[in-house]
């Protein structure tokens, strides 16, 4: 590795590719078999586009991506996209969670005339293969649960996004980007229940207006008015506890991929600008020799 003893080094960065994050035969179990004491920190940036990949909610999302991929399959249809939002999105990258933020705050913003425009195009005589492909999409998002991963998705997005945001700022400290993620987390955990309780009042409102099913199943005999309302409550809780799963799958997701990064932080904060130069900080660095010392020294 460029001449570089590995016993000499405190740590290594990344950007959590598994050739090097693999815990079994990953470049980090080759190093640590020759330095135990290493210290391996994932790029935050990177390392958050990965928690919120894992815990998005695949169907959703895949609806999503279908319905950028069929107005952008022709100039026509995707002038037609850009006419009716007026904006130009570069949408559907797996990992650029700016893309996704921008493609929800348009759809949720201009649901009923991309609506009209796919019921619109359904109605084309001449192209079969368009049709199908419209119906379908519209099909997804004429649902009460792609409404409601829609409105919750509204408000995590730009959270998760101005995060992202700041994590690239030049010249940030470790304490700094472990504060903006503990941060998100705070407020995940926070308005988790609030955020789920209106996300289902939106889209209960909006299926009311649009006349869209809010039945999760189809079936055929009669029900009562009270059996309809039973069928209501399990409709809500059900789609409750997908929405709180993927909140707490985000969390744990920020949890366990920065607890390094916030160990080494509580580890060296004495090391910061901050604290070096605060007069008022206890900070005897030669205190720390011993600690340093045992942290990486590893015998020959």
């Amino acid at each position: 590795m460029d001449d570089i003893n590995i016993q000499d080094c405190g740590g290594q960065t990344f950007d959590s590719v598994a050739v090097i994050a693999s815990h079994r035969s990953g470049v980090q179990v080759c190093i640590t078999e020759v330095n135990p004491k290493i210290v391996f920190v994932s790029c935050t940036n990177h390392s958050l586009n990965l928690a919120a990949v894992h815990a998005a909610s695949v169907t959703f999302f895949g609806t999503l991506n279908h319905l950028f991929s069929f107005f952008s399959a022709s100039t026509h249809q995707w002038d037609i996209l850009i006419e009716i939002t007026s904006a130009n999105n570069k949408w559907a990258r797996e990992t650029r969670w700016n893309s996704q933020a921008d493609a929800v705050k348009v759809i949720h913003t201009k649901f009923t005339e991309i609506v009209a425009v796919l019921e619109w195009l359904i109605k084309d005589e001449e192209n079969a293969t368009m049709r199908s492909d419209a119906g379908l999409i519209l099909q997804a998002m004429l649902s009460f649960s792609f409404l409601s991963f829609l409105g919750l998705w509204r408000d995590i997005l730009p959270e998760i996004n101005d995060t992202q945001m700041y994590l690239q700022t030049k010249g940030l400290e470790l304490q700094q980007c472990a504060i903006k993620l503990s941060a998100l987390k705070t407020l995940l955990l926070v308005s988790r229940d609030k955020t789920v309780h209106d996300t289902l009042a939106y889209s209960s409102e909006i299926c009311s207006d649009m006349g869209i099913s809010t039945e999760r199943q189809i079936c055929k005999k009669k029900r009562m008015n009270y059996e309809e309302s039973i069928n209501a409550t399990f409709r809500d809780d059900a789609e409750l506890r997908e929405m709180l799963s993927v909140i707490e799958r985000l969390i744990e997701e920020i949890t366990t991929r920065f607890k390094r990064l916030h160990d080494v932080t509580k580890k060296y904060t004495f090391l910061t600008p901050f604290n070096l130069l605060d007069k008022k900080c206890n900070c005897d660095v030669d205190a720390f020799n011993e600690i340093i010392e045992k942290a990486f020294w590893v015998k020959g």
